[in-house]
């Protein structure tokens, strides 16, 4: 079957530009011009952007979090995705047993998804403890499984202390391996939630006030700083959430460490900490890093804009506001932490193409290309596409989202 998709905007990973696409058993064979084929079914794409397939490289599916899972699993999360123009999703594993090897949480997490995800998807590692099995065991992974990312927290119950991340970053540059970092600093974090929960204050509100920004930059450098000293190892800053954060890493890319990537998500685009001024509205926007301030929202803006920042991921990661959100009512640090975004992430991103922010439409997810060894999604001829035909203006209503778990508000 041949189609060709006439008169619309094509986006690539460096420009947005009129032509028409030629498809054949979905296999893109041209991009140009005036295409003519006899027989070909013709779709009128004017006034539309035609893009690939988008690229969340930063979900949450199915993941045991303490006492909570989230309730997005492998079907109900990518269909989700789908409904909003995401086609690929590279998942973050949550913890497993205490001493557990990385094999384990891989075959878990195929157990998961295998025959449930509608969509392609890969996966990240998670490191929770450091030995020489485990560094081993990410080679072995990159080579069998192609899993070439290991995510290291700087926080919570398995977080890696500097030692053990920096043997972790000195055996991820021999093995070509990307570690992917949650940085805050959790000695400051612990402590203030300790403290602000011992003088009653326990309002959504503290949560934020229990992370503040500068626990963002701290881990932040110090990740920075621990990547050099191993080689230049490659890291990738996730959920990046503040300015604070962001100005370690240009300090970093003005001294040209290599092997730097960072990503931010639509919340810490779009959302401020007044989301938490309701005690139980507040509920719904406990997540790790916090959401900031409007200066900081303004901050990631520019970062994207001066390409700082190279990708948007979402942190998908969904409970429901009536059930296990409520274990944080009156207690903030009860409260799992996180939110739902991977249907919603691309039309907040051609929002803010509309609205006068400093990102176009020709930033999309082009620069997540090389960071996980997984290439952007750019036009080709003789390579299956996903494609993504949005209006040049989505208005995003509630309405316009498909009722999986992750509505359950």
């Amino acid at each position: 079957m041949r189609t060709i998709i006439q008169n619309g905007t094509i986006v690539s990973d460096t420009a947005a530009f009129r032509a028409d696409l030629l498809l054949e058993d979905g296999v893109v064979k041209a991009v140009g011009a005036g295409l003519s084929v006899p027989d070909a079914q013709v779709i009128d794409a004017s006034g539309k952007y035609v893009l690939p397939g988008a690229v969340d490289v930063h979900t949450h599916m199915d993941l045991q979090a303490g006492a909570h899972r989230a309730v997005d699993d492998f079907y109900t999360g990518t269909v989700a995705a789908a409904c909003g123009g995401t086609t690929t999703i590279v998942d973050h594993m949550a913890f497993g047993p205490k001493g557990c090897s990385l094999w384990h949480q891989v075959e878990e997490y195929h157990r998961l998804a295998d025959g449930k995800a509608v969509i392609d998807y890969g996966f990240h590692g998670v490191l929770q403890h450091v030995d020489e099995r485990v560094l081993r065991e990410m080679g072995e992974l990159a080579d069998r499984e192609g899993i070439t990312s290991f995510k290291a927290y700087l926080t919570y119950d398995f977080g890696l202390d500097d030692g053990a991340l920096f043997q972790v970053l000195r055996q991820a540059k021999e093995d070509g391996i990307v570690i992917p970092a949650h940085c805050e600093n959790d000695g400051v974090v612990n402590y203030l939630r300790g403290w602000y929960k011992a003088q009653g204050l326990t309002q959504p509100i503290y949560h934020a006030r229990s992370r503040p920004a500068r626990c963002e930059a701290e881990a932040v450098s110090r990740l920075l700083h621990l990547a050099a000293m191993a080689g230049e190892a490659p890291v990738y800053v996730v959920h990046l959430s503040s300015a604070a954060g962001l100005a370690e890493v240009r300090k970093a890319r003005a001294q040209r460490q290599k092997g730097v990537g960072v990503e931010t998500c639509t919340q810490y685009l779009t959302l401020t900490e007044a989301a938490y001024a309701d005690p139980q509205e507040g509920l719904k926007a406990v997540m790790s890093p916090p959401l900031r301030t409007q200066a900081d929202c303004d901050a990631l803006w520019q970062g994207l804009q001066d390409g700082v920042i190279d990708a948007v991921a979402t942190d998908h990661c969904p409970f429901r506001f009536a059930v296990e959100k409520q274990f944080g009512a009156g207690d903030f640090t009860a409260c799992p932490n996180g939110a739902p975004g991977v249907e919603e992430r691309l039309p907040v991103r051609m929002r803010g193409a509309e609205n006068p922010r400093p990102c176009g439409p020709g930033v999309w997810d082009a620069r997540q290309r090389s960071h996980f060894s997984m290439r952007a999604r750019s036009w080709s001829a003789n390579r299956p596409r996903s494609l993504l035909v949005p209006p040049l203006l989505w208005a995003m209503t509630s309405m316009s989202l498909r009722p999986t778990s992750s509505r359950r508000w």
